[in-house]
């Protein structure tokens, strides 16, 4: 479980009661499909704005999120700090700063 101190065992609850949500067929093919290819190839043929988020307290490295950026052309990568709930869920557990780092990417293409 990705978990933080700062996450309600409510929170966490909740989270697990997500997964089984999905029928279980889909369930494998995503996780086969996401764990068994490697996409390295496709990220230098990405043509949009990219925005690559990644967490210094997430179970998946944050230079991982740096590599991805590196590779797809003009892309922007945010790292959040343990101090700034830089976990997997930032999205969850800093809600306000993981909106504001999304909105200034959309707004100007940059990461502040």
């Amino acid at each position: 479980m990705l978990h933080t101190p700062e996450s309600s065992a409510e929170d966490a609850e909740w989270i697990l009661g997500q997964n089984p949500l999905l029928p279980r067929e889909h369930a494998a093919t995503l996780h086969l499909d996401y764990c068994g290819n490697d996409r390295r190839d496709v990220l230098p043929r990405i043509t949009v704005p990219t925005l690559v988020i990644g967490g210094a307290s997430s179970l998946i490295p944050a230079d991982v999120a740096e590599r991805v950026a590196e590779r797809i052309p003009e892309s922007a990568v945010g790292i959040f700090s343990a101090a700034e709930k830089g976990s997997h869920l930032m999205f969850w557990e800093s809600p306000e700063l993981f909106n504001a780092v999304v909105s200034d990417f959309i707004d100007a293409g940059t990461v502040t």
